[in-house]
């Protein structure tokens, strides 16, 4: 890690990240960017597809949410993004790092998870969270019934996307 830290000159700062995602995430605890965060946020803020693979502990995670959240409208009250993981478990630390980051940030998200009641997730889904964070097969199945809207999202985020594959999803 420290290697990382040597090699990577940028700050959060330097990312021109909005100011209320810049307080959550050092209210999270991040002081400088690791290197996967540094070199994926902005070719995800310009709106470029990304493969990214790095150890664990790197800040993954951290890398696609803060890039996620600075390209949420605030302002529109749809879902614009969307991330699959292939585990319950990984969607329940996903929407925490989503929820303790955006705490100074005015949006709405949801997890939409298989194994949960169907009419929770209907009513959920009908109050337009901005952020769909879910299984594969709960998600598509929420999409194919209508109550999931996919014509506003911008950002899709495969979260260990060669698991989600090597399931068969």
């Amino acid at each position: 890690m420290a290697e990382e830290t040597e090699t990577n000159k940028t700050t959060f700062d330097e990312l021109n990240l909005k100011d209320n995602l810049l307080r959550g995430i050092f209210s999270y605890g991040f002081e400088n960017p690791s290197r996967i965060q540094s070199s994926s946020i902005p070719h995800m803020v310009q709106g470029k597809d990304i493969i990214a693979q790095a150890q664990s502990g790197t800040g993954k995670t951290g890398s696609f949410v803060i890039g996620s959240l600075q390209k949420l409208d605030e302002s529109l009250k749809a879902t614009q993004i969307l991330i699959i993981c292939p585990t319950h478990e990984l969607v329940r630390q996903s929407s925490g790092v989503i929820n303790e980051i955006s705490k100074y940030m005015d949006i709405t998200s949801m997890e939409v998870v298989g194994g949960t009641n169907m009419d929770e997730c209907r009513r959920g889904l009908a109050k337009y969270p901005q952020i769909i964070i879910g299984t594969p097969g709960r998600v598509l199945d929420m999409i194919q019934r209508k109550h999931l809207f996919t014509d506003k999202i911008h950002t899709l985020v495969f979260d260990e996307a060669d698991e989600i594959l090597s399931y068969g999803f």
